[in-house]
């Protein structure tokens, strides 16, 4: 696990009991949702494009991208994860997650 990763792990385990359990509700429908948007943008022409062109740098990696061939190092992931995500524009219409 990467330090960063690992820190946030911990951050959250030692306040998990504090965490109310409608927040943690609200943010795993935000993470399923954002999921299945990058899904479906991965079709797209803008989620094709990044994949392709990253794909193309040869910035391999253990990372998976959902809907996408392949594998990344973490930042192209990040990239090709976010780019999908947002090339349908559903990500800024839900008021509750704004």
């Amino acid at each position: 696990m990467q330090a960063c990763t690992a820190a946030l792990v911990e951050f959250l385990e030692d306040r998990a009991q504090s965490i109310d359990t409608g927040a943690i509700g609200a943010a795993q429908t935000l993470v399923l949702d954002v999921l299945g948007v990058a899904v479906a943008g991965s079709v797209t022409p803008e989620g094709q494009s990044i994949a392709r062109v990253m794909t193309g740098t040869r910035r391999n990696g253990d990372i998976v991208v959902p809907g996408v061939a392949g594998r990344y190092d973490s930042a192209t992931a990040a990239l090709v994860f976010g780019t999908a995500a947002y090339s349908i524009g559903l990500t800024d219409t839900h008021s509750m997650s704004i």
